[in-house]
């Protein structure tokens, strides 16, 4: 049996699409992100407000990126989440890289905030986020768009 690579896309997914990837996901949130939200209605917001990028094996959502670029030159980072039998394949960085990627042409910075022994914080900090402040274990990442010469700023 062959190992299909996922197809990345952009803002395919619908909200039902989207509740089921974040159901499969949610306890690989610190804290679990079905005591954080009501994943139905969060879900429903990211399909009709946040820019996604997506990771699909046919039919299944297997990691989703969303963003919301703000009019104060900000992207704010709402989700990164990659399903646990996809994690570490690189699903991850690949759809983080092209929020960045993307946010280059709409924003100066991203944030986002993450618990400070999330896993994906390592990922984080690989792709050039840097602590920004903590309140608890919430830490807040922030990336400095303009920094490279990819940058149009």
């Amino acid at each position: 049996m062959s190992v299909e690579r996922p197809q990345f896309r952009r803002n395919q997914s619908d909200a039902d699409a989207i509740v089921r990837h974040l159901e499969a996901c949610s306890d690989s949130f610190v804290p679990p992100l079905h005591g954080r939200v009501a994943i139905p209605a969060y879900a429903d917001k990211l399909a009709q407000r946040a820019e996604r990028f997506e990771a699909w094996e046919e039919d299944r959502l297997v990691g989703l990126v969303a963003i919301y670029c703000s009019g104060e030159n900000d992207a704010f980072v709402s989700n990164v989440s990659v399903v646990p039998d996809a994690v570490r394949q690189g699903i991850g960085r690949r759809l983080v890289t092209d929020a960045i990627a993307h946010s280059r042409r709409c924003a100066e910075a991203m944030t986002l905030q993450v618990d400070r022994r999330a896993p994906a914080l390592a990922l984080y900090r690989s792709v050039g986020f840097a602590p920004e402040g903590q309140d608890g274990d919430t830490l807040t990442l922030r990336l400095d768009l303009r920094q490279d010469a990819g940058c149009c700023g």
